[in-house]
């Protein structure tokens, strides 16, 4: 071994302490970038981070037999091919991350009633540095999950992410100032506009939206309907400038919370501790199976876990 070789495993390689044969493993069943390889794509990718002389590394000179060497290990294993959307394992998690992202697996079982997958897990590892509240106190965790939500389902559709690169730069969530400050930068077109959270952004009409905006409590205050108490509240919890938003067809719309007729039906919209209350991971976990139901499913608007992609209608483009 080279001490270009050494140095390449104890700095870059992310398996340092496993053998080639489990990196070899670990690719076949993730992948490279998420994208399916073969073995002779994976023996030249354990190439770049051992060298071909590391211990455990296939003992031939001869590149054919050392990629059947690759293919043996796969087959004896039984891996297949599961890609990034499959739940994580443990060991493929920075320790120092661990039980920061369990707690995400928690919140996304309670409310949404799937496993975490690799995918959210590794975004969920730069979202706890974004943060820095690994236990929800300043930004509750379901507010957190909203963000890793999105940040994953524009990777699998190639979605721009540049709007949420704008929001963790300016990090409204950081105090009044700072959501302040966001808002000014949006107002003199310093950002691609304001990040849409599909988790806080549900399906309704203008008119279905206006009536659930006129019916529900938060703490012992007036607010709005049951079903947009998160929506709200995560959406407080992240500093956004605006109440709340949400999707007809593929248009994203917000409601501003300075906008006057909101006073109407809101005892102060610009409350943002207020709002905040909407939305606590551990209220939601303390509730039995049938709240946290009637949370999903509450009217026929929530198709707000179901986000669809879709196209804008005839009539809806010419608006």
């Amino acid at each position: 071994m080279t001490m270009t070789d050494i140095l390449f495993s104890a700095v870059d390689n992310p398996h340092v302490t496993h053998t080639p044969k489990e990196v070899a493993l670990t690719f076949m069943k993730r992948g490279i970038d998420g994208e399916e390889v073969k073995p002779a794509a994976i023996y030249d990718r354990l190439l770049q981070k051992f060298g071909d002389k590391a211990p455990g590394m296939p003992e031939t000179d001869n590149r054919q037999n050392a990629i059947r060497i690759v293919r043996r290990w796969i087959d004896d294993a039984g891996v297949k091919y599961e890609g990034l959307d499959s739940p994580y394992e443990s060991s493929e998690i920075k320790p120092e991350a661990l039980s920061y992202v369990h707690r995400m697996r928690i919140v996304k079982q309670h409310i949404l009633n799937q496993e975490l997958t690799l995918r959210e897990a590794k975004i969920a590892e730069r979202v706890l540095v974004e943060f820095n509240n690994p236990h929800g106190d300043s930004v509750d965790l379901i507010a957190q999950f909203g963000v890793v939500y999105e940040l994953a389902e524009r990777e699998i559709y190639k979605d721009s992410t540049d709007d949420i690169e704008d929001f963790l730069a300016f990090a409204p969530w950081r105090s009044p100032e700072a959501s302040d400050l966001y808002r000014t930068a949006h107002e003199k077109g310093l950002l691609s506009g304001y990040p849409t959270f599909q988790m806080f952004s549900p399906v309704a009409t203008n008119e279905e939206m206006l009536e659930l905006l006129q019916a529900t409590v938060v703490g012992n205050k007036r607010t709005v309907d049951l079903s947009l108490q998160v929506p709200i509240g995560g959406t407080a919890q992240l500093g956004l400038p605006f109440f709340i938003s949400y999707r007809t067809g593929n248009r994203f719309l917000s409601i501003d919370r300075k906008v006057e007729g909101l006073k109407k039906i809101h005892t102060d919209p610009t409350d943002m501790e207020l709002c905040k209350k909407g939305c606590s991971w551990s209220q939601q976990v303390s509730r039995d199976e049938r709240n946290v139901a009637e949370f999903h499913t509450n009217k026929p608007l929530i198709e707000h876990w179901k986000i669809k992609r879709e196209e804008p209608t005839e009539e809806q483009s010419n608006d």
